[in-house]
């Protein structure tokens, strides 16, 4: 999931992992995926 992610939208990938250190959320929870 997270590597399909990487590799299509590096960036939009850097910001959610940045959000996801802000507050803890599940990968599975995340919506647009």
């Amino acid at each position: 999931m997270w590597s399909i992610l990487k590799v299509r939208d590096p960036n939009a990938y850097k910001e959610i992992m940045n959000k996801g250190k802000e507050f803890e959320v599940g990968h599975d929870s995340l919506p647009f995926i």
